[in-house]
């Protein structure tokens, strides 16, 4: 589909590529022959974690730069946090330098399927989940605490979902959300079900919902650490 469309814009070049799902996938080789069987003999390029955090990083930047002055700020340190389905990537910068980066296996997905039967059997799930990204991200949260953090910066898949839900009711390349604003979406929508969400914002859709309050937790996390 997406060829097809491509091609009525007059596109000249096509790359496909792949990050978490097919570099974890145990069937990678079974994929990647269907996606070009089924795509007329396109090839994917599957990213390794460091190739695709800095093409989300260098998105960040260039859509917050001009806004933020990321670059060029050299009184108090910043960070980037990219919230993928298998990873937790933290950047932090100084005098606009990325100068510690790390990854913790802890995506939403991963967390997800992880924690599944806790989530269907336990009223105590949402504490669960908290201890369980804390115990994850120890390391991640340690060199977090030595800094002073000005400005926290996060990609995920959910962020126009979050922002929607925070009060915005158009999409744009980024969003400011105050901590208080994103505490009480947190507060609320921690407590409920998948069933309970999709009743609750019917702007949600099935995949949304079910991963929505593992992204909350993670953002949460990190707004926690950084102060």
């Amino acid at each position: 589909e997406y060829i097809e469309m491509s091609k009525t814009y007059g596109v000249e070049s096509i790359k496909i590529f792949g990050t978490t799902a097919l570099r974890e996938a145990r069937n990678r080789l079974y994929i990647l022959e269907q996606i070009k069987i089924n795509t007329g003999g396109y090839e994917v390029e599957i990213l390794d974690k460091e190739e695709e955090t800095h093409l989300i990083y260098r998105h960040m930047v260039l859509k917050c730069d001009p806004e933020f002055n990321i670059i060029n700020e050299t009184k108090e340190d910043q960070m980037l946090a990219s919230i993928s389905s298998g990873n937790v990537s933290v950047a932090l910068l100084k005098n606009g330098v990325i100068d510690y980066h790390q990854t913790a296996e802890l995506g939403y997905l991963k967390m997800k399927e992880i924690l599944k039967s806790i989530e269907e059997n336990s009223e105590r799930f949402k504490t669960l989940l908290m201890e369980f990204i804390s115990i994850n991200t120890q390391d991640i949260v340690e060199n977090i605490r030595k800094r002073r953090i000005r400005r926290l910066f996060v990609s995920s898949h959910e962020v126009d979902v979050i922002a929607q839900l925070c009060g915005y009711n158009t999409r744009q390349d980024y969003y400011v959300i105050n901590a208080e604003d994103f505490g009480k979406l947190c507060k609320v929508a921690g407590d409920l079900t998948v069933n309970q969400l999709l009743k609750k914002y019917p702007r949600l859709d099935q995949s949304e919902a079910e991963t929505l309050n593992h992204t909350l937790a993670l953002y949460l996390k990190l707004l926690v650490e950084t102060g």
